[in-house]
């Protein structure tokens, strides 16, 4: 009797932390989806100081940098040949291309800017040439999202401008300091702007 007593006692002892587990799992697995919903919220809404809470804009604008460069020389970011790799600074040209790309992806991708787009509303930011087609990035919808990692969420979404066959924006968000933020964005070829370069030298 005794034993039983003693094994139902620690069977009921166990539940607890079971339950607890099982809640906190739960609670893990929804956490993004309940950050993608704010940040969805936080566009609508037009709340560029929420945004900025959310998105890592320094991560973001230096992926889309190194897209709109790769665009341009035809290359995938970080790719040289032997002969570029072994040089101690880039060639003057490359090195110039990503100095302009990266001035005009500062002054297009920024929490006010963002919500201008979603909003309607034209961008030119201090008159610097747009790095991104504004125009492109409105209506767009949540195809599907799931984690990439413990630490990573990963979104797909569909915008209403699309070229057919072409791939979907892809968002990733990362889990820092306990928040759930924006890293990386890559946008496909008819939503970027090589020409950016041309506009801005002129």
């Amino acid at each position: 009797m005794r034993y039983a007593e003693r094994g139902r006692g620690g069977m009921l002892s166990r539940k607890p932390i079971l339950s607890a587990l099982v809640v906190l799992t739960a609670a893990y697995v929804a956490y993004p989806y309940v950050a993608v919903y704010r940040l969805g919220e936080a566009l609508r809404s037009g709340n560029s100081a929420a945004l900025a809470a959310m998105i890592d804009w320094d991560r973001v604008r230096d992926g889309l940098t190194a897209d709109i460069c790769e665009q341009i020389d035809g290359k995938p970011a970080g790719q040289a040949d032997t002969q570029q790799a072994s040089n101690e600074l880039p060639p003057f040209g490359a090195s110039f291309v990503k100095g302009i790309a990266s001035t005009a992806v500062d002054a297009t991708v920024t929490p006010e800017a963002l919500v201008q787009m979603v909003g309607h509303e034209d961008v030119a930011p201090g008159g610097a040439p747009e790095a991104l087609r504004t125009d492109a990035l409105r209506g767009g919808h949540v195809e599907w999202a799931f984690f990439d990692g413990p630490r990573r969420f990963v979104l797909s979404v569909r915008m209403p401008t699309e070229a057919l066959g072409e791939k979907p924006v892809k968002v990733r968000m990362e889990l820092l300091d306990g928040r759930w933020k924006v890293t990386r964005i890559w946008l496909p070829p008819s939503l970027l702007r090589p020409g950016v370069v041309a506009d801005a030298t002129k």
